[in-house]
């Protein structure tokens, strides 16, 4: 059987890529700057397309050139949405605290020529609904890059329709990632370097700090949610006496069991769904 290496187009697109990266050939067209997109995406580990990126001389002004040569909403629903969601991979925000892909983000957003324009789509409605969750990922990633000053960006969160538009939209997902947005709004400025997806609240519309603010039964936007629970070991707490642990333990208790019985209604919807067997 043929492995994907044995594909001309993909053996290509490997090529132009590290021709690209490594200066020896320049993106000069719109078609160059979709050809680098593609190149990147088809790369297999996006954590050594990352590093390739970062350390090659031409891998940061290549990223930054292939969003800017067309910002029509053709290109902004498909060609870039590609790198967005290739960009998304989980390993690539763990690397270096954050700053590989901080690097990445910021030669795509800055000079704002691809920013300006995904913002524009986004709110005319040009976008379709992965493009604007796409659009809400990138804010939030601008947000809370490591190093960088927020202000620009929480500016657009905070201006009319941005926000409201995330959290109404019809996709899941994009809702979600519109609560992350706002629990990060609602931080002080020198919370914004902490590993907010450690803590309590922002990951869907039922999860927040004060355990009082839970509703008891789950949202449908929680039950969408594929975040980890924000739960407490109790060795993080117990051991200290300090008098706010029995109000933290009560917390603990109410989200771990809770938890539990969200356990519960996951396992009887997917038999449901039939995504899992037994009975109900």
């Amino acid at each position: 059987m043929a492995s994907l290496t044995d594909d001309p187009r993909v053996v290509r697109l490997d090529r132009f890529f590290h021709d690209v990266i490594n200066g020896r050939r320049a993106l000069s067209s719109v078609r160059d700057g979709r050809t680098f997109i593609e190149a990147i995406c088809s790369q297999k580990d996006p954590a050594t397309t990352a590093y390739k990126l970062l350390s090659g001389p031409s891998g940061l002004d290549a990223i930054q050139a292939s969003m800017r040569f067309d910002t029509t909403p053709s290109f902004l629903n498909e060609t870039s949405l590609l790198l967005l969601q290739y960009l998304q991979s989980p390993p690539l925000k763990a690397i270096n605290s954050g700053l590989s892909l901080s690097e990445l983000i910021t030669a795509i957003a800055e000079p704002p020529f691809f920013w300006d324009g995904f913002m524009k789509a986004f709110k005319t409605g040009q976008l379709n609904e992965q493009a604007s969750h796409a659009f809400a990922w990138l804010l939030l990633e601008l947000i809370n890059r490591p190093g960088k000053s927020p202000t620009t960006y929480i500016l657009v969160a905070r201006s009319p329709g941005i926000l409201d538009a995330i959290l109404t939209s019809a996709n899941g997902d994009c809702r979600n990632m519109g609560q992350k947005i706002k629990h990060t709004l609602s931080l002080d400025a020198s919370d914004l370097d902490k590993d907010l997806d450690s803590g309590p609240g922002g990951r869907h519309n039922n999860d927040h700090a004060n355990h009082r603010n839970i509703s008891i039964m789950p949202t449908a936007d929680e039950l969408l949610s594929k975040e980890r629970p924000f739960l407490r070991t109790p060795d993080t707490y117990l051991k200290n006496a300090d008098p706010t642990r029995l109000g933290i333990h009560i917390d603990n208790q109410f989200r771990l069991l809770r938890e539990d019985m969200l356990g519960e209604i996951r396992d009887e919807a997917q038999k449901l769904q039939g995504l899992r067997s037994g009975y109900h």
